[in-house]
């Protein structure tokens, strides 16, 4: 089975309620698999008036599964079938709007790479191959438009208490809306424990061409954001020349690190290309 659920206050006017939660079996460890991711996936599943979706068996053919408020239609997806998350989410943003309110899985998938992610738009389900279990379902993409309104007890406490929230994050988490998780790269490396190399060493000697600072000042275009999150840590870069022109990502911490200083890569415009690659 694959499990998708949201939580409680998923959807609502709440700052950064925005994840969906996953569970099923991975076909990397052969054990339980649980993540998440944020988007506005969950949002709009809640919005339609679902709180989850279980998904069991397996198609005949390649499909998707389009939900509109209340209604859910499985489609033919041969037409997706072979091709990346870009393209598939490239296709149906025209149903519902955005690609973030898309789930979707790419060939690798398709191909059973034990650790496939599921994508929604450029925003990872990732770890333990989730996407292949995905994709041995014939399942290519589930894409969800809500229009519900999803209410609260106590409505005006309620809208108080997330005023009160919104304006702590924004100072608490000023340095992730100006550098995102990329913050951390350079700390790690300063403390001798930045995974180098295959993690042969804790210290990489490339460090001052991927940090946050380097990245902000040479590849920055603007901050994204989740749902209803005044943070916006997301940091969409581009390279603006070289052999990666026009590469466009959004680099954190993880994918600095594991396509980066895990590879022995100091090359900030070929971790935005490989990043891209990757979404």
């Amino acid at each position: 089975k694959l499990i998708f659920f949201t939580g409680p206050l998923t959807g609502t006017t709440g700052s950064a309620t925005t994840k969906i939660g996953l569970a099923t079996k991975s076909p990397e460890t052969r054990q339980y698999l649980c993540s998440n991711g944020g988007g506005f996936f969950g949002p709009h599943l809640k919005k339609s008036g679902y709180d989850g979706l279980i998904i069991e068996g397996k198609a005949d053919t390649p499909v998707y599964i389009l939900i509109e408020d209340n209604q859910i239609k499985i489609k033919k997806g041969g037409n997706l079938w072979g091709k990346t998350t870009k393209e598939v989410n490239k296709k149906l943003k025209e149903k519902v709007g955005r690609e973030d309110q898309i789930l979707s899985c790419g060939p690798a998938a398709e191909n059973r790479v034990r650790l496939s992610c599921i994508q929604i738009g450029e925003r990872s389900i990732g770890r333990g191959g989730a996407g292949a279990v995905m994709a041995s379902k014939n399942l290519k993409a589930i894409a969800v438009k809500g229009t519900g309104e999803i209410a609260v007890n106590e409505p005006n406490k309620f809208k108080s208490v997330v005023k009160d929230a919104i304006s702590y994050v924004r100072k608490s988490k000023a340095n992730h809306t100006k550098y995102g998780t990329a913050q951390y790269t350079a700390v790690m490396n300063e403390l001798g424990c930045y995974p180098t190399r295959n993690f042969q060493t804790g210290v990489f000697d490339g460090i001052d061409t991927i940090t946050a600072e380097y990245m902000k000042e040479n590849f920055f275009i603007k901050n994204q954001a989740c749902f209803r999150c005044p943070v916006a840590c997301s940091q969409l870069c581009e390279v603006k020349e070289g052999i990666f022109k026009g590469a466009k990502s959004d680099p954190e911490y993880e994918t600095i690190g594991t396509l980066g200083a895990v590879c022995g890569v100091s090359d900030f415009a070929a971790i935005i290309k490989a990043n891209e690659i990757c979404d």
